[in-house]
């Protein structure tokens, strides 16, 4: 009922499905983290609830979501369904300026972390990037955001690999690009 009210919906009929269920009563299961959508009519009343957590099994954590659909079926009887689907990927291209370190300016860019960690590690055998950062260095980056239903996950980060990078430290470039061989 918490949820339904925090998300503007006042429906004692879906409130009651969602705790009697066995599979609408797996929203309220498990670890946050979850996407959750809805759609209300100017009453109130819930027409579909939607939502993306991550796939149960740990050898699809990086690949797939779960998604659970609630809504009313052809007869007005209420319904959820839990399907397994893949993640899909997006192309992201950021970059930034350093100031005081490479975390601060990825933040300041809306990089994930693991990005970033990515990006150090890239560039490890090139740059100490504990020592040698030095104000005004860039980096550029194109990475891959993992999506549900094309929504950005917040679970595992919600990236995949970097595509390409390219650093700018004390004036020399560095590039790299990943490949497939």
């Amino acid at each position: 009922g918490t949820l339904l009210e925090r998300l503007g919906v006042a429906d004692a009929s879906a409130v009651e499905f969602l705790r009697s269920d066995a599979n609408a009563r797996r929203l309220f299961e498990g670890r946050g983290g979850r996407l959750v959508q809805v759609s209300a009519g100017a009453d109130g009343k819930l027409r579909s609830l939607i939502a993306r957590s991550p796939a149960p099994r740990n050898e699809q954590l990086a690949t797939h979501f779960t998604r659970l659909s609630v809504a009313r079926d052809a007869q007005g009887a209420w319904q959820a369904v839990e399907e397994t689907r893949p993640l899909q990927s997006q192309t992201r291209l950021a970059s930034g300026t350093i100031r005081s370190s490479l975390f601060a300016a990825s933040d300041e860019a809306q990089v994930p972390d693991a990005i970033a960690v990515q990006i150090a590690e890239i560039f490890s055998g090139d740059i100490d990037m504990h020592r040698e950062l030095r104000r005004g260095d860039t980096f550029s980056v194109v990475y891959e955001a993992l999506t549900a239903d094309g929504e950005p996950v917040p679970w595992n980060q919600g990236t995949g690999r970097v595509l390409a990078a390219e650093f700018v430290n004390g004036g020399k470039t560095h590039q790299a690009v990943w490949y497939r061989d």
